[in-house]
């Protein structure tokens, strides 16, 4: 084809297009395969010795509710209730007792890759905060009333090392420190993994 050919105004009006066709084909393509280079890719990380164990319980102008989780081998066991007889959950230095619940629902999940990651990056970072900052939670408190401020007792094993946290639910929820603020970061991520239970998309300011 020599140059006359090229230069021809008709055929330039057809190269123009399928140009501009093939640079909008190929931007879209590209992010789509090499994703966007100023967005940085977490890593999916999953470790099988991690176990969370929590259990939460507040009360209200009603009456109480609780939820409790444990995360083991890579399955999320969930319940949700409520409490009839909020006096019977005491709180102590060992960690809260839990008799006289009234379970409303429970499930057994398994998370995703991607969610078991999350879930140990906020368990590490629980571990991480509570290691550099050693800050003394606030004391839990009693549910039997709209103004306690509730219990939660969570605890954290991973690799060997075993951590527990006892504090309250409006203190972790708050995010008043670091530690609480990662407490309730892994709260969520915990709360996050399924369906919504017990019709409770957040748990007294906790979300999911």
């Amino acid at each position: 084809m020599d140059q006359q050919t090229l230069a021809s105004p008709h055929l330039r009006s057809y190269i123009r297009p399928l140009a501009a066709g093939f640079l909008v084909l190929c931007t879209t393509s590209c992010a789509t395969m090499f994703g966007d280079a100023g967005e940085e890719q977490r890593p999916v990380r999953v470790n099988s010795s991690l176990v969370v164990d929590i259990f939460a319980a507040r009360g209200f102008l009603g009456g109480a509710d609780y939820e409790q989780y444990k995360l083991s081998g890579g399955e999320l066991w969930r319940e949700c209730g409520h409490v009839p007889q909020p006096s019977t959950v005491k709180t102590g230095a060992t960690g809260p007792t839990k008799t006289g619940l009234s379970p409303v629902e429970r499930r057994i999940d398994s998370p995703t890759r991607p969610e078991l990651s999350e879930l140990l990056n906020a368990a590490e970072a629980v571990l991480t905060e509570s290691a550099t900052k050693r800050e003394r939670l606030p004391t839990p408190g009693g549910i039997s009333s709209l103004v306690d401020p509730g219990v939660v007792d969570l605890r954290i094993s991973l690799d060997g090392k075993q951590r527990t946290f006892i504090t309250s639910v409006d203190a972790m929820s708050d995010g008043g420190s670091p530690v609480a603020k990662s407490l309730r970061a892994l709260f969520e991520r915990v709360r996050g993994v399924g369906p919504v239970i017990c019709k409770a998309p957040t748990f007294f300011g906790v979300r999911r």
